[in-house]
């Protein structure tokens, strides 16, 4: 798995100083280093983590909200089951969503199963945009407005919109 830690000094628990300065400056927070090991300890059940990358982890709301890059395609019941041992490591409730350098890609596997119908892009009076989206249907949407909001701002610092097809 591709990290942007040193993978031994996520297994040894010590940093080295490249990596606590990584940790110093707010790249990496003490929730990704617990995440990157129990993916790491996960590595060897989950094949499809070899040829990950992981990107950020996030808590909101009791939940956290894990952000991998696939390099290739992997199944909702693999993801699943990853979640349930993440889970069970965490002791909190987890999600791994897929991660894109495609925006559009991001914000559709964001909030899959609902599809993202349009986006639009707003440009403000103060000079900065926002991205309007509309989105086909509410009830398949399994995280809230807000939070999605808020991830879409601290991954992708961009600021989002959201109205809806049909509840």
């Amino acid at each position: 798995m591709k990290l942007p830690v040193c993978q031994f000094d996520i297994k040894s628990g010590v940093l080295c100083g490249k990596c606590e300065a990584k940790l110093r400056e707010n790249i990496i927070s003490p929730l990704d280093i617990k995440i990157m090991a129990a993916l790491l300890d996960e590595e060897k059940n989950f094949i499809f983590l070899q040829n990950s990358e992981y990107i950020k982890s996030v808590e909101l709301q009791g939940v956290i909200y894990i952000f991998l890059r696939f390099m290739e395609d992997v199944s909702q019941a693999q993801l699943l089951l990853l979640e349930a041992r993440i889970d069970a490591k965490s002791k909190k409730k987890v999600r791994i969503l897929r991660d894109s350098y495609n925006f559009n890609e991001f914000l559709s596997a964001l909030i899959a199963p609902a599809r993202l119908v349009s986006i639009s892009k707003i440009w403000l009076p103060d000079g900065t945009e926002e991205f309007g989206l509309l989105i086909d249907n509410k009830s398949k949407i399994s995280i809230p407005d807000q939070t999605l909001v808020e991830l879409v701002k601290l991954l992708k610092g961009k600021t989002i919109r959201i109205r809806f097809l049909s509840s």
